[in-house]
């Protein structure tokens, strides 16, 4: 009796590890970019505001936009990035990005990621904001009419963050590096995502630096098992199988 529930158990835990391990690479993201493979997703419908052209790259891991070509001054120039998916409940958002105001305070951009519902309308948004010449940026969110920013000057000229949107029945947390900015309450379903690059061609001067973003992913990645815990995994199931077979012989 022993010997068969002995037997029994490692034959469940081999199956589920070998299910998890195939389950891995089929675990489909439901919005997912890491900008790595040098050509921009074409999952992405890009639309122009104000804007003629814009001038990118996919560098390394990252999107990266260095310029925006207006096509009238003092209005903001937004290039559009929107991606669609199954409408969603609950969400965790993760969305890295970061800005370079190329040292200068004349630097006007933004750039935000906004969610929205099957009719349109703005779920949650948070981003980079400088909107002021002469003056630095800051943190700014919004779940539907609720709004946040940390106000001007509160952020570098030059910056790198990690932001993550969560939703669990109806309860939306927007953090910035770990920290909450905002909290609110949403129902409506998730059916899209954008990203917004904007520059505000102002007349008197102003520029667009940089901004790029890392990675945006629902759910966020799961970490891939490295080869020597795979081994080492593998070493187990082997031990384990040895283990039964000398209990076998002693019984």
């Amino acid at each position: 009796m022993k010997t068969k529930r002995g037997k029994k158990y490692l034959i469940i835990f081999a199956t589920i590890f070998f299910l998890s391990l195939d389950a891995l690479p089929a675990c489909a993201d439901i919005i997912y970019d890491d900008f790595d493979d040098g050509v921009l997703d074409h999952a992405w419908n890009i639309s122009f505001d104000n804007a003629s052209n814009w001038t990118y790259a996919e560098s390394g891991s990252e999107l990266v936009v260095t310029n925006i070509i207006p096509t009238e001054y003092n209005k903001w120039s937004t290039v559009t990035l929107t991606q669609s998916c199954d409408p969603l409940a609950d969400f965790q958002i993760d969305f890295d990005f970061s800005w370079d105001s190329d040292g200068s305070y004349m630097a006007m951009q933004k750039i935000t990621l906004s969610l929205f519902d099957i009719n349109d309308e703005m779920i949650a948004t948070v981003g980079y904001v400088d909107a002021w010449f002469s003056r630095r940026g800051m943190q700014y969110a919004a779940i539907e009419n609720d709004t946040f920013s940390s106000g001007n000057n509160t952020l570098p000229l030059a910056g790198f963050t990690a932001v993550d949107i969560t939703r669990y029945d109806g309860n939306i947390n927007i953090l910035w590096n770990n920290s909450s900015l905002i909290y609110g309450t949403s129902s409506a379903p998730l059916s899209s995502v954008s990203l917004a690059f904007s520059f505000y061609p102002y007349s008197l001067g102003s520029i667009f630096g940089t901004e790029s973003v890392d990675l945006i992913a629902d759910p966020p990645p799961i970490p891939t098992p490295e080869p020597d815990t795979m081994l080492l995994i593998g070493l187990g199931l082997l031990g384990l199988a040895g283990f039964g077979r000398r209990y076998r012989i002693k019984e």
